[in-house]
Formats: structure tokens, C-alpha cells, sequence
């Protein structure tokens, strides 16, 4: 997210853990893995990764067997890896 800040905002909100909790060991426990960030509204958005079932495919699979009129395989599990 640091990379493209000047392009778009984010999330981010450049607050230390530690201005937040007070507890210097939760702080410690918590550096690294945990990051203060704004409060924002999602952008619902679906990509399209091509070659693994999943999202809408997903969905039009287990209701038809095939995904936008291709029939599929039977047995895919979600994300699983389209044959050829």
C-alpha cells in the first residue's frame, strides 16, 4: 500500500500501535502484525483470475456444471486449478 499512496489513498493511517494502547507488552506482542488504519467503505469489486474456479464461476458451476456455457468437470472443489 506505501508503494502506490500517491496514486490512490488507502487504509492506512500512518498511527503507531503505540499511540493507541498503552500497555507497552501488548504493544510489543502486537509489533509487526497489527496496523492502525482508517475506517473506509469496501469497493465491492470482483477480478477475474483466469484458471482457477472461484467467485461467480464458482457459483454458475455448482448450479449447472459448466461456467459462462463451458461444461466442467465434475468434482472441482472452490479455487481449485481449471483443466486446459
Amino acid at each position: 500500500f506505501r508503494r502506490i499512496e500517491n496514486i490512490v489513498p488507502n487504509h492506512l493511517s500512518g498511527i503507531a500501535i503505540s499511540e493507541v494502547i498503552e500497555d507497552p507488552g501488548t504493544v510489543e506482542m502486537l509489533r509487526g502484525r497489527a496496523v492502525v488504519v482508517r475506517r473506509l467503505q469496501p469497493l465491492p469489486l470482483e477480478a477475474i483470475v483466469r484458471g482457477y474456479i472461484i467467485g461467480s464461476g464458482w457459483k454458475d458451476y455448482l448450479e449447472t456444471g459448466s461456467v459462462c456455457g463451458i461444461p466442467l468437470p465434475n468434482g472441482l472443489r472452490q479455487a481449485d486449478r481449471l483443466p486446459e
